[in-house]
């Protein structure tokens, strides 16, 4: 008889578990008509040696079993089963594990460790309706995409060698799928392809200094909101519309109320309809060494808001969106990692 897909808390082999009652489960397999298990017993060991056995159960159960042993934290378990069939013969499966996690949920199993993140000043763009960008920008008719919430709805402002138009992009969802372009309004400008630019934009009004000289002024241009399109005037992304041809764009700076949320010193523009997060994401990072050779090593992560994890330039996982949405005010999830191999 074959005894395989052993399973705690219906899964293989899990890395960080944090419950304090688990279950044990696996299956059978065998080339005999009608064999059973009749019995069986689970033993559970750790480095130390044997921390838990079932001993001789009666019973064909193969789901749930419960573990009634203690867990410590950051350990791993290693477990086997032993069943019988319905001829009293033994059949004992190969030995599988489990490792458990901080198990807990006070600070204290974190070591008191403290939420690390940006030291600047952040704040929620997507309900921002005052903000400035400039820059300088190398190159022609070079499409400045505010208000964006993705790259099929966003206020366009095209600056060409002689004007300036501004455009409402959006692929109208909500009205038979009929995407537009409309025009909002034109303004004569001239420049060189090397010029420096201030858009500001204040609720619905739209003001625009190329080269310190003023194409538009405080206009009110901007589309109200919409009861199925919110915040058409709150900054959310910004990005740059330069799918014909290519353009530099230097110094580049997002502000609001004084605060720099997002600057790029070079940002290289060719054949792209690219959208910029006003605030972009936080990186932390620690240096270390490590002495001596690593036997094991995990890393516990979490976050306030989605993270990822590298160390040595290399991701670690391979999933995206943790650490999970739950309501932060009551609970916040963490992964564990089996970093040992990154560890040099």
């Amino acid at each position: 008889m074959l005894i395989y897909d052993m399973k705690t808390q219906d899964m293989v082999c899990p890395l960080g578990i944090d419950a304090e009652k688990i279950a044990f489960s696996w299956k059978m397999q065998s080339d005999r008509q009608g064999a059973e298990q009749t019995a069986y017993q689970i033993t559970v060991r750790t480095e130390n040696g044997i921390v838990w056995d079932s001993g001789k159960v009666v019973s064909g159960k193969t789901l749930y079993i419960a573990y009634e042993g203690n867990l410590e934290s950051s350990t791993r378990y290693f477990w086997n089963v032993c069943v019988w069939d319905e001829k009293g013969e033994a059949h004992k499966s190969e030995e599988t594990w489990f490792e458990t996690g901080l198990m807990g949920n006070g600070k204290d199993v974190w070591s008191d460790a403290q939420w690390i993140g940006n030291p600047k000043s952040t704040v929620n763009t997507s309900a921002v309706d005052f903000y400035t960008i400039s820059g300088t920008v190398i190159g022609e008719n070079v499409g400045f995409a505010v208000n964006a919430r993705n790259k099929d709805n966003y206020i366009l402002v095209q600056t060409e060698i002689t004007n300036v138009s501004v455009y409402e992009i959006s692929d109208n969802a909500w009205n038979n799928g009929e995407p537009y372009k409309k025009l909002l309004a034109e303004y004569d400008a001239s420049r060189d392809d090397k010029y420096n630019f201030v858009l500001s934009v204040d609720g619905r009004c739209v003001t625009l200094k190329i080269d310190g000289k003023t194409v538009i002024d405080n206009a009110e241009i901007l589309p109200e909101n919409h009861p199925v399109q919110p915040r058409k005037n709150a900054l959310m992304n910004i990005g740059f519309n330069q799918i014909d041809g290519s353009a530099v764009v230097e110094n580049l700076k997002i502000e609001h109320d004084g605060i720099v949320l997002n600057e790029y010193e070079n940002l290289v523009l060719e054949n792209t309809f690219e959208l910029i997060n006003p605030v972009c994401a936080v990186n932390v990072r620690k240096f270390f060494d490590a002495e001596r050779t690593v036997k094991k090593a995990r890393l516990y992560a979490s976050a306030r808001g989605f993270y990822e994890a590298y160390i040595n330039g290399e991701r670690i996982g391979d999933d995206y969106y943790n650490p999970g949405f739950t309501d932060y005010r009551y609970r916040i999830q963490y992964q564990t990692y089996d970093v040992t191999d990154m560890i040099q």
